[in-house]
């Protein structure tokens, strides 16, 4: 995460040098890349936020069913 925030800040200060810079000659063409390029991070951070949030729910549903095994195997016993 910390090297994403890292990106960001990096593209960030690279969009402001290139508006600064004066020897641009076509700042357009370079803003629309960088913010292909952040559009392209946000994407990949939203697809491995969904993927962790889908593991997470995955494994409560796991415990969750083996809790209610576990609860049956010790019903029938006693």
């Amino acid at each position: 995460m910390k090297s994403k925030l890292l990106m960001y800040i990096l593209l960030i200060s690279y969009s402001a040098y290139l508006c600064a810079s004066p020897t641009v000659i076509n700042k357009e063409t370079s803003n629309n890349q960088i913010l292909q390029s952040i559009s392209k991070e946000l994407t990949n951070a939203e697809i491995e936020t969904q993927s962790l949030i889908n593991k997470q729910q995955q494994t409560k549903a796991d415990d969750d069913s083996f809790e209610m095994y576990s609860n049956k195997v010790v019903n029938h016993n006693n």
